[in-house]
């Protein structure tokens, strides 16, 4: 099937050429992944000679301009137009870390409903800028002022595209259109695909129990939706305050209930959403017209370590390096207690003479755990940050331990490191599942998101042992640098930040045009009849 790019292009190939385009790009709050992905599509953009104007506080202007700068240059990220948001709320990683914990104090349990609770409550707090920004009637007017002609959005991790967004929200308030840029895409499945969360392969649904598994979470993830919907989503609460239609729902179940399809007045489908993600790692499917996948867009080739000391850890590493990583979510506070956090410092201690290096903030320790109660051992390094990619491009690297967001997982996948998985929610064991059917990724038993009981946690023996079973057994590392010479071939040929820029600059120009057409065919008649009766 063509991508929407090329079928745009099929339709626009008789038409003069376009001209420079406008967006407007509102990144989400905090410095996260998401960010770097949308910032480095508006880059591409950019240096096309488009104009790309991010509206952001303070905080977050500066994590954008970063971003942008990360697969470009910090000329083309200085190019970019950028308007400071004056809110009465600062929106940081560290509070929405602090709210959402909050939230979910006392009532979060290890259970399979881990993860809709946890994008629940991110949704919440998601839609609370976004309200702030469009309540403001001076700066909504200051938006519409620059006479965008598109906003690029970006899905909330674990969300649908096609529902409702800020980004959506903004279209709407501005009336022009929206683009998505998504970071991580969950891909929707028909019953006939692994569902995510089953850990389901394709061979299991041939069997009885593995087809009865899919089709009863399927029915879960077809459900979700009506009971978001009935329950009140804060994003209807939202348009509801702001005076802003609501959206028709892309859930069939949600549409049947006649009361609430008569009441969708607006869509948030997006022109196009150009999703980050590879056939390589996803189970073939269907897709919708306006859904194309690009390929991962943050593995690139390692530049050298920047923090010394990190650079000489791992240098003087001749048995090798194990990466933890969780990503930059609130997650591991949330998911992990403290004894989980004691066992896994105590198992990576076991490893001795491998090494590990352990990116961690005393934000994402559960409430009373401190730093200098973990037991460390002599072979573990822990820093508060580092790039990720950057590490696992280092020769020394030979494992990595991680969450399965999309973003760490593709930069193992690129650069030939196997994984060990400690997933906290759904759909990170699906991406785990997914790797491990690869043969390039093994699960740690006792993860937050498949544990059995609630007050089940790590083993220290048990991740020794887990992480060792990956370094001493190569067929791990063969499958992973299989994946790694197609992952790298694809991203030679052309950058997938660059095919994203492709998909949006050639469905924006195509939707004007076909605009513009329209507009002439309605255009009264009365010229022609006047020239005919002269």
């Amino acid at each position: 099937m063509l991508s929407v790019a090329a079928q745009l292009l099929l339709c626009s190939c008789c038409l003069p050429a376009a001209a420079a385009l406008k967006f407007l790009v509102v990144p989400m709050p905090g410095d996260n992944s998401p960010v770097l992905d949308i910032m480095s599509v508006a880059a591409q953009l950019q240096s096309r000679g488009h104009t790309v104007i991010v509206a952001a506080d303070p905080a977050g202007a500066a994590f954008a301009k970063m971003a942008a700068a990360r697969h470009s240059s910090n000329t083309t990220a200085e190019a970019m137009q950028y308007i400071t948001l004056q809110l009465e709320q600062q929106y940081t990683l560290d509070s929405m870390v602090e709210r959402m914990a909050s939230k979910v104090k006392g009532s979060f349990s290890k259970s399979k409903l881990t993860g809709i609770k946890l994008l629940l409550q991110l949704q919440e707090i998601m839609v609370q800028p976004c309200h702030a920004i469009l309540k403001n009637a001076t700066l909504v007017q200051q938006l519409r002022a620059l006479e965008a002609d598109a906003v690029m959005g970006m899905a909330l991790p674990g969300s649908d595209p096609t529902g409702d967004s800020c980004g959506c929200m903004l279209s709407h308030a501005l009336g022009i259109h929206s683009v998505v840029v998504n970071g991580c895409p969950l891909l929707q499945a028909p019953l006939n695909v692994p569902q995510m969360g089953t850990g389901n392969t394709p061979q299991d649904l041939s069997t009885a129990k593995g087809f009865a598994k899919n089709l009863a979470v399927w029915s879960l993830h077809q459900a979700a939706p009506l009971a978001i919907e009935l329950i009140g989503s804060p994003w209807l609460k939202a348009r509801r305050d702001l005076g802003l239609p609501r959206v028709l729902s892309q859930c069939p179940l949600v549409n049947a209930v006649a009361w609430l399809r008569r009441q969708a007045a607006a869509s948030c489908t997006p022109v196009v959403e150009t999703a980050l993600t590879s056939w390589l790692l996803e189970y073939p499917r269907p897709l919708p017209p306006h859904q194309v996948l690009v390929g991962p867009g943050s593995p690139r080739a390692a530049h050298v370590i920047s923090q010394p000391d990190v650079a000489a850890f791992l240098d003087s590493a001749p048995a090798g390096v194990v990466l933890m990583a969780t990503g930059t979510t609130p997650q591991p506070r949330i998911a992990l207690n403290q004894k989980d956090i004691l066992e896994l410092a105590a198992g990576f201690a076991e490893l001795a003479p491998v090494r590990v290096l352990w990116p961690l903030k005393q934000r994402a320790l559960p409430d009373g755990l401190k730093m200098e109660y973990l037991p460390l051992g002599e072979n573990t390094l822990v820093v508060p940050w580092v790039d990720y990619n950057d590490v696992l491009g280092h020769p020394n690297t030979r494992v990595l331990v991680s969450h399965g967001g999309y973003h760490s997982v593709y930069e193992a996948m690129f650069h030939a490191v196997p994984v060990v998985g400690a997933p906290f929610q759904f759909e990170q064991e699906g991406n785990l599942h997914k790797l491990a059917a690869k043969g390039m990724a093994v699960m740690l038993p006792d993860s937050a998101a498949i544990r059995k009981h609630s007050n089940d946690t790590f083993q220290r023996q048990q991740v020794a042992d887990t992480i060792r079973q990956v370094l001493d057994n190569p067929s791990y590392a063969a499958a992973a640098q299989q994946l790694s010479r197609a992952l790298q071939a694809y991203s030679r040929a052309r950058s997938p930040y660059e095919r994203a820029a492709d998909e949006i600059e050639l469905a924006i120009n195509a939707r004007k045009a076909q605009q513009e057409q329209l507009l002439v065919r309605n255009q009264p008649q009365s010229r022609s009849r006047d020239k005919q009766e002269l």
